[in-house]
């Protein structure tokens, strides 16, 4: 037997909730696991692509939770540098803790879990317990969707294009022209995956695109870059250049 009483409280929570934070479901991220750090530019691309398409398969919009500055900051530093007007779209809120549902997902950094297991989720706002999200495979049927979402503005185009001909200005137009920039810390195992893959990485271009390649590594550990093999196809390259960073993103 359904208890009325209870019917009536759970549709007036749903209707006080949505007068609060809008008829839309959200979605965030648990800042507090990486204890609110936003890291750099890329860690942010990677959470705003995977949340984007984990939101698109739930039905849910995202929010980012203004109790951590630098998720503000760099939604506005996303809006500087790309084109697309959905990073406009991206709430800024600090809902009431007793309204957010926090979700076990992504507990596990890099691993792929289908959104498909939050689908049954009731609660109006869903927090994920983690924040990373560093998945490809959230990307595998959207590439398209996601490439459209960092579309760079025509000045960000046109000062890549400027610093482009200055470190490549002893390359040929049938090269491929790559910049590879690491970003690695002290722990030695982080290194030591950094450094298989980028060696992988090279070797998987060179032979997919059967082309001579330019390549420039940035970076600022220079001994770490110094330390990547190249002996093994090193025929490729016409010219390496190791930069330690200057400012250049």
């Amino acid at each position: 037997m359904i208890n009325n009483g209870y019917m009536k409280k759970d549709y007036k929570l749903i209707y006080d909730l949505k007068k609060i934070y809008g008829k839309d479901k959200l979605l965030t991220i648990n800042l507090n696991t990486s204890n609110g750090d936003c890291g750099n530019i890329g860690d942010m691309m990677w959470r705003i692509a995977s949340l984007y398409i984990i939101g698109k398969q739930l039905n849910r919009t995202i929010y980012f939770e203004s109790i951590h500055p630098c998720l503000i900051f760099k939604r506005q530093e996303l809006l500087n540098i790309f084109s697309n007007k959905k990073f406009n779209s991206i709430k800024i809120m600090y809902p009431n803790n007793n309204h957010v549902k926090i979700v076990p997902f992504d507990n596990i950094c890099c691993k792929y879990e289908s959104p498909l297991i939050l689908k049954n989720e009731k609660a109006h706002i869903l927090q994920l317990w983690g924040s990373h999200l560093r998945s490809y495979k959230y990307f595998v049927q959207n590439e398209e969707e996601i490439r459209k979402l960092f579309i760079f503005k025509k000045i960000i185009h046109k000062r890549v294009e400027n610093i482009a001909k200055t470190f490549f200005k002893n390359s040929t137009k049938d090269e491929i022209q790559i910049c590879v920039h690491s970003e690695i810390n002290e722990n030695k195992k982080t290194k030591e995956i950094t450094k298989y893959f980028i060696e992988k990485a090279i070797k998987h271009k060179k032979q997919k695109l059967n082309k001579t390649m330019a390549i420039i590594l940035f970076g600022k550990n220079k001994k770490f870059l110094e330390e990547i093999e190249i002996d093994e196809i090193v025929d490729i390259l016409k010219n390496m250049i190791i930069i330690l960073n200057n400012g250049y993103h």
